[in-house]
């Protein structure tokens, strides 16, 4: 049994001294890691993430076919880029919700002109396809949910988001 393989059965079954040692040696790493994503500040709360889905699933389901420290690094970037991809989404949402629509609100974007971009392209939409698009982008609505609701099939519904993107696109391109 290689050296990996019996380190993580020594964490699983909860060797202190194993934990120890892991957590020393994969900190710095990690820490690494998030500051490459510049999210550092948020490094401690990806950390304990990290511990935790190892203890309940992800050492479970370690057998030794990669080196565990690239296995705990992927976690740890699986763990980052969710995180970076939810604060993305929930900033996204603040412009498009009606209440950011103030001008007071324009702060959100850091150049004027993208949110005025943005609200532009966002008011020219008709009000079915506006609608749309909130729902599936920043309300997490799944095609099916939209489909069944419309009374359509979720590839229409696919088509019509494509078609969405593509006016504001074009008008975001055309400036």
């Amino acid at each position: 049994m290689n050296e990996d393989l019996l380190t993580a059965k020594r964490l699983l079954s909860g060797d202190e001294g194993a934990w120890r040692r892991f957590i020393a040696e994969f900190r710095a790493p990690c820490y690494t890691l998030a500051k490459r994503y510049r999210c550092h500040k948020h490094f401690e709360d990806f950390y304990s993430d990290l511990i935790f889905s190892l203890i309940r699933k992800d050492l479970k389901r370690y057998k030794g076919e990669r080196p565990l420290g690239e296995f705990v690094m992927r976690r740890f970037s699986n763990i980052v880029s969710t995180y970076m991809h939810k604060a993305k989404r929930r900033d996204t949402v603040l412009i498009f919700e009606e209440h950011a629509l103030e001008p007071s609100a324009s702060v959100i974007c850091e150049e004027e002109e993208i949110y005025t971009l943005l609200v532009t392209a966002r008011a020219e939409l008709k009000g079915d396809e506006r609608k749309l698009l909130e729902d599936y982008y920043f309300r997490n609505r799944t095609l099916d949910e939209l489909a069944e609701k419309r009374g359509v099939h979720a590839t229409t519904i696919m088509r019509r988001l494509k078609k969405i993107l593509g006016k504001l696109e074009a008008r975001i391109e055309g400036r």
